[in-house]
């Protein structure tokens, strides 16, 4: 087994699932001092990762299309899936937080309907 393929995909996810508990306790710190912990600006629409996505999937299919017709190896192949297949991540990560953007958004618009500008 390839070690380089376990350490990179490994740091990663250990990044991910570190920056996420630190976003969690964070945020059960503000509601055990009262705070709401979705309060404040809310984060942008998202079409950040889901430009990214869509791009990066574009770039995969082009990849693996340019090494199907044009016989250039295997090489643009490997490239095409790893393209594809962070693209889709991307997506599926685009999608699985739309719930918090939501929530952000409808806690912000509550908070400045309080407040008298």
């Amino acid at each position: 087994m390839d070690w380089t393929v376990f350490w990179v995909f490994g740091s990663i996810t250990a990044i991910v699932i570190s920056v996420t508990y630190v976003r969690f306790r964070l945020r059960m710190e503000m509601l055990r001092k009262g705070n709401n912990g979705f309060v404040g600006t809310p984060s942008k629409t998202g079409s950040i990762s889901l430009l990214a996505g869509i791009f990066t999937v574009a770039v995969g299919c082009a990849s693996i299309i340019n090494s199907l017709f044009h016989y250039f190896g295997k090489e643009f192949l490997i490239i095409g899936l790893y393209c594809i297949l962070c693209g889709i991540a991307l997506l599926v990560y685009w999608k699985l937080t739309t719930e918090d953007r939501e929530q952000k958004c409808r806690w912000y618009e509550h908070i400045l309907s309080r407040k008298n500008y």
